[in-house]
């Protein structure tokens, strides 16, 4: 199978798995034992979609689209990690300071995870879309 039709395969899985999170977010079903593993396969798609878009022949806004929406799935992840690690570490600390400081971090954290990475990514889906699927 041709590199291109891998990349239009992944993507589409990777706007599907985004649909599910979306409605299993919204409509509170399946949020118990399908959550985590399918924010997994998002995280795992977002790294396949950033390999394969550096590997492809890309150019210009496709590629730009691309790499904001798969960097943006990956990053998401890496966000949910660190707010929880952050809130566990400030709830073991007895130091004011560094509660603090943690607190700040997990703040953060949580905001790109909530706020950030959901506009970027669904910005870049929008472009790639547009630019995937146009007429040359």
């Amino acid at each position: 199978m041709k590199r291109k039709s891998w990349l239009k395969i992944v993507f589409w899985a990777f706007l599907i798995v985004f649909i599910a999170i979306t409605l299993e977010m919204v409509f509170e079903w399946l949020m118990g034992p399908f959550f985590i593993p399918s924010i997994l396969i998002f995280f795992l798609l977002g790294i396949v979609m950033l390999v394969l878009t550096f590997r492809e022949n890309t150019k210009g806004w496709l590629k730009k689209f691309l790499i904001l929406m798969s960097s943006s799935a990956v990053l998401f992840f890496i966000s949910v990690v660190l707010h929880n690690a952050y809130y566990a570490f400030g709830t073991l600390t007895e130091c004011i300071v560094l509660t603090t400081w943690l607190g700040i971090l997990e703040v953060a954290f949580f905001l790109i995870a909530v706020i950030s990475c959901p506009i970027a990514f669904v910005v870049g889906l929008v472009g790639s879309i547009i630019f995937l699927f146009r007429k040359k």
